[in-house]
């Protein structure tokens, strides 16, 4: 099965074209290395994908199984969030006035 299809059958992510960008972008790694969307897995294979501040890493089954064997998340330290949305302020302060414009 081609790596993109397998990412969106498994749950992996929830379209196909999303797993193709990850692809493309060097955000999807088999066995270490990076791969492309059109690689077939086999079964067996370590499939780690870093997607939406997130790395999950998946032992894929065989096939005619079960999708993978085993599966571990974690977070990863940033998550491309920026400073103040991970503290989980507000980038602006609410109820203040702006400024009056200068014309």
């Amino acid at each position: 099965m081609r790596l993109d299809k397998y990412l969106k059958d498994a749950r992996i992510v929830k379209r196909r074209t999303v797993a193709k960008i990850l692809c493309d972008a060097g955000k999807v790694r088999v066995d270490g290395k990076v791969a492309k969307a059109g690689l077939e897995l086999r079964g067996g294979e370590w499939v780690e994908v870093e997607y939406a501040g997130k790395r999950i890493r998946v032992l894929v089954g065989p096939p005619g199984g079960p999708p993978y064997l085993s599966r571990e998340e974690e977070r990863i330290s940033g998550g491309g969030l920026p400073p103040h949305a991970e503290r989980g302020d507000s980038l602006f302060s609410f109820g203040e006035e702006d400024a009056p414009s200068s014309r």
